[in-house]
């Protein structure tokens, strides 16, 4: 899959909150997500085209089965410096 299937997916976290109740929710979530991604990067193989995740994720019933694997050349690690830069910005 691309790039763009895993930011697609990261998506999935802002619309699981009402952005009227709680505007900085939404990023905490993707911030949350993409967190535990990078936490299953030492589990996961590497080879020359980037890496092949298994996310065992809480939010499951979003993914197509279980076993959802992506090729992640880098776009979770960029969301995650994304977010933690808008968090500085606005604490």
């Amino acid at each position: 899959m691309s790039n763009y299937s895993v930011l697609s997916w990261l998506l999935i976290a802002l619309t699981e909150f009402d952005k009227k109740d709680d505007p900085i929710a939404p990023l905490l979530k993707l911030f949350d997500l993409s967190v535990g991604a990078l936490e299953n990067i030492p589990h996961s193989e590497t080879n020359e085209k980037g890496y092949r995740l298994r996310f065992n994720l809480e939010h499951q019933h979003y993914l197509m089965s279980e076993g959802f694997e992506t090729k992640l050349d880098g776009a979770i690690e960029e969301s995650v410096i994304w977010v933690k830069s808008l968090m500085e910005r606005y604490p």
